[in-house]
């Protein structure tokens, strides 16, 4: 019998319980509902923001077919306006937006918001549907979401055709990605409409069939260059059309700048600059600014730097394509979605625009997030890197967002950030004329035509700031040398001609009038064309048809209103000038007429209120003191008709006998009046 063994047996220990694997369905909710949260932590606060005075006049305030909501007669209109550009799907989101809500601008930029959310959703679900990447996926459309240089496309009523461009783009490449695993028809018809739709919002998704040809290499991974094209076939016809309607859509508007003024060189450096710019814009997204003058002086040096720059990345992301295919396909969407954009065919009179990055950066975005997560092998550290930036970006976008509550607040700090913005100064100052900072407008509309001096928009903005103060005789000379600059254009002609009809010089008035029916026969300068010849049906018809088109112009019911008076039609005269005081209680011209109307009327107190009234409007202005002191004079009140006319005389003592002779309709002097009162008050 052997020895029984005495060494004891070695008891393995516990195992560690093994986690069971992670369900990554079940964190998609929550990080969707992070991305909503995050957007609308940064654009809750467009609720108090204003329309622009920067294009939103064209697309929404002043444009009549979209203020009339969902009609025939707009549908109609929208799908052959071209101006500004031909977005059908635009216009129709805009009248649905109007006849559910009005016209006011916290809807609209509510429905930008939401746009912007639903295509940060499709980024997330394309990227972690075609790469399997949860967190990855995540971060890249949580730095999409909450990027600075989001704001200016989503916090601007105008920029709708961004925002819904770029959700057909990206439910365009959902399903494609759909159709490359079902491989059945349904998805890609889908996607095929989804382009169609897309250009018929905006035409920055041209290049969306390039972008698939990109997406077969990585992240679908079955590039074969032959099959790719092939399978694209059906994207490119529907591209043909959607080009050739851009082209000339632009060119109809006059948008496309001349080679006289921007040389195909200028062109090309100013390109490869913005290239460049844009990623240090997306990098460090402080200065932002709507808009950026138009580079005129471009050093040879910084062009050759930012070419080497780009070449120099594009040779890294091929050198890298095989273990890094992502990075190739970030940078190649990155720079084949600028193209349109980027200032190879130039459009206005900007050199760049943070509204161009909206879709370009996405790629570029999902590239440094894929390398990031490659080379940083802690992951702690990755994800402390990604929650770091997100943060950051949120802050810095809550901060842009709030520069577009009104027009002021946007362009005072693009001139702060900027050097040289013309446009900005123009824009600025047409918003402190709306705010009867007359002086202040002044200034700013001289210092854009110091910077271009062709500035019609500036030009015409400085006439009707110095008449605005009082001082018509500048005013009518700012508007006599812009026509003198451009002798096309009907916006100088227009306010030329109402200005003199409104002070009695008929006869100087048609020659003006008629040329600018002759530039541009819009119904109002036809109306004002009949008045000054003294056809009063004619006008007035007219006036009722421009009345009929733009219902909330105060202008049009005052110039109504002064031809019901001419025409002996003294009620009907006084309701239009009540509605139009309705619609603005700060129209200066409609006080003024309505005082002279009340005057004729034997109405001597209610006109007194009226001129008194012009008189807070326009401080600096002797007319309506001068108007003042005759209604005192009718009721026999001579020491206040003096009192007027020293005011009068204090503020301009010529513009003063301006106003006199105008008021008796024959020569007066504002000394021999004062005079004549200071005795009768003896």
């Amino acid at each position: 019998m052997g020895k029984r063994s005495t060494r004891l047996k070695t008891v393995p220990p516990a195992a560690e319980p093994v986690k069971p694997p992670v369900d990554e369905s079940k964190l998609i909710l929550p990080i969707c509902a992070g991305l909503v949260i995050l957007i609308a932590l940064i654009y809750a606060q467009v609720y108090s923001h204003q329309f622009l005075n920067y294009d939103d006049d064209q697309y929404i305030t002043n444009n009549a077919h979209v203020k009339s909501g969902f009609t025939a007669s707009a549908l109609r209109w929208s799908l052959t306006a071209f101006a500004p550009n031909w977005h059908p799907l635009t216009w129709w989101s805009y009248l649905a937006d109007v006849t559910l809500f009005g016209v006011h601008a916290a809807p609209m930029l509510f429905a930008n918001v939401a746009l912007h959310i639903a295509s940060t959703l499709l980024l997330f679900f394309f990227l972690f549907r075609t790469t399997k990447f949860l967190w990855r996926s995540a971060a890249a459309a949580a730095l999409f979401a909450v990027h600075p240089l989001r704001v200016e496309s989503v916090a601007w009523v105008s920029e709708r055709k961004d925002v819904l461009c770029a959700l057909f783009f990206f439910l365009a490449i959902w399903f494609y990605a759909r159709w490359v695993e079902s491989r059945k028809r349904g998805p890609y018809v889908a996607a095929v409409a989804m382009f169609a739709a897309g250009l018929m919002a905006k035409g920055m998704i041209v290049t969306l069939p390039f972008v698939l040809i990109l997406l077969d290499y990585w992240p679908l991974n079955r590039f074969d260059l032959k099959r790719s094209v092939i399978e694209k076939i059906p994207f490119f016809l529907v591209l043909i059309p959607g080009l050739g309607t851009t082209f000339l859509t632009q060119q109809k508007i006059e948008a496309i700048a001349s080679t006289q003024l921007v040389s195909p060189a200028a062109r090309i450096a100013n390109a490869v600059i913005s290239y460049v710019a844009y990623i240090g814009k997306m990098l460090w997204p402080l200065h932002l600014a709507n808009p950026y003058p138009l580079r005129t002086v471009l050093s040879t040096s910084d062009v050759f730097f930012c070419a080497l720059l780009l070449l120099a990345v594009t040779a890294i992301a091929w050198a890298m394509r095989k273990r890094h295919r992502y990075l190739l396909i970030g940078w190649l969407w990155y720079i084949g979605m600028l193209v349109p954009v980027i200032g190879l065919v130039q459009i206005g009179s900007q050199s760049m625009a943070d509204r161009y990055t909206y879709l370009p950066t996405a790629g570029l975005t999902f590239a440094l997030v894929w390398l990031a997560a490659d080379f940083i092998t802690q992951r702690e550290a990755l994800r402390a890197i990604a929650v770091i930036a997100v943060l950051a970006l949120t802050i810095l976008a809550c901060l842009q967002t709030r520069y577009w509550q009104d027009s002021e607040t946007l362009f005072r700090h693009s001139l702060e950030v900027t050097e040289r913005n013309r446009i900005a100064h123009t824009f600025l100052g047409l918003a402190l004329l709306e705010k009867k900072q007359f002086d202040e407008a002044a200034g700013e509309f001289r210092a854009a035509l110091e910077l271009n001096p062709n500035d019609e928009l500036a030009r015409n903005g400085l006439g009707s700031a110095l008449a605005a103060s009082g001082n018509t005789t500048a005013s009518e000379q700012e508007l006599r040398d812009a026509i003198a600059r451009n002798p096309n254009g009907v916006d100088a002609y227009r306010s030329l001609g109402r200005y003199l009809l409104s002070s009695g010089r008929r006869e100087e008035a048609i020659p003006i009038l008629e040329k600018a029916v002759a530039l541009k026969a819009d119904t109002a300068t036809r109306a004002a064309l009949a008045a000054a010849k003294g056809n009063s049906d004619e006008a007035i018809a007219l006036y009722r048809e421009a009345m009929r088109a733009n219902p909330t112009s105060p202008e049009t019911h005052n110039d109504l209103a002064a031809m019901l008076a001419r025409a002996g039609r003294d009620q009907e005269a006084l309701a239009e000038y009540n509605e139009a005081l309705r619609q603005d209680p700060h129209q200066y011209d409609v006080r003024m007429n309505l005082g002279a109307l009340l005057s004729r009327m034997n109405d001597d107190n209610g006109a007194i209120a009226q001129f008194d009234a012009a008189a807070k409007e326009r401080p600096k202005s002797p007319e309506p003191h001068v108007y003042l002191a005759l209604a005192y004079l009718s009721k026999q009140d001579i020491a206040s008709a003096l009192r007027e006319v020293n005011a009068a005389i204090a503020i301009d003592h010529d513009g003063a006998s301006a106003a006199l002779t105008s008021a008796r309709r024959q020569p007066s002097s504002i000394d021999d009046f004062s005079q004549y009162l200071q005795q009768q008050k003896h």
